[in-house]
C-alpha cells in the first residue's frame, strides 16, 4: 500500500468515528512510551516500552501473548493485553500494539492489530461476556477501535477492500 493510501484509510477511520484518538484510558501507554524514548540509552525501545507498561500501567494483564487462528493459518504476538471495564462497566480486553513509527503510519498496522484481536476473540469462550478492542500507540498518540471497523469501512469502497485483503494475505502463514 502506498503511504497516501494508508493516510487516507486512517483519516477515514477517524472521520467516520470508527477509530477514536487519544482516549484517556490509553494515556498511560502513551506516557510509558514517551518516558522510555526520552530516556533512550541505546537499548531496544520496543521491549523496554512493553516491559515498563507491564510494571506501571493499570490493567495490563500480559505482554507478548501468542495468538493464532484456529486453523493455524495466521499467528502473531500481541504486545500488551489489558483487562478492565469499558465506559458502561462491561468487561473489556484490549489488544495493544506499540509502534515506533509516526502516527501517520498507524493505518498500515490496523489490519495486523485487528487480526490479533480477532484471533484472541476466537480463543475466548463464546459464552464470555467480554468485548475486545484494539489500540495502536506510540509516544505521541493512541488509536482505539473495535474489531470490524475495517470491514465496515471497506463495505463502502471496493478499492479499499482489495487493498486490505492484500495486506491480510501478506500476514498469512506460509504452508
Amino acid at each position: 500500500m502506498l503511504k497516501s493510501e494508508f493516510e487516507a484509510i486512517g483519516k477515514e477511520l477517524v472521520r467516520r468515528g470508527l477509530a477514536r484518538k487519544d482516549m484517556p484510558v490509553d494515556q498511560g501507554l502513551i506516557d510509558v512510551a514517551r518516558s522510555v524514548i526520552e530516556g533512550y540509552d541505546g537499548g531496544k525501545v520496543h521491549d523496554r516500552v512493553v516491559q515498563k507498561a507491564l510494571q506501571e500501567c493499570d490493567g495490563v494483564a500480559a505482554v507478548e501473548v501468542p495468538v493464532w487462528a484456529r486453523d493455524k493459518s495466521m499467528v502473531g504476538h500481541v504486545d500488551i493485553v489489558c483487562a478492565d471495564k469499558d465506559e458502561n462497566g462491561f468487561a473489556r480486553i484490549t489488544v495493544a500494539d506499540f509502534k515506533t513509527e509516526d502516527e501517520v503510519k498507524f493505518p498500515r498496522f490496523v489490519p495486523q492489530v485487528e487480526a490479533y484481536a480477532r484471533m484472541l476473540e476466537s480463543q475466548l469462550s463464546s459464552t464470555a461476556d467480554v468485548h475486545v478492542e484494539c489500540v495502536l500507540f506510540n509516544k505521541d498518540a493512541a488509536w482505539r477501535w473495535e474489531p470490524g471497523a475495517l470491514d465496515r469501512l471497506a463495505t463502502t469502497d471496493p478499492v479499499l477492500k482489495q487493498m486490505l485483503d492484500n495486506e491480510i494475505k501478506k500476514r498469512k502463514v506460509k504452508s
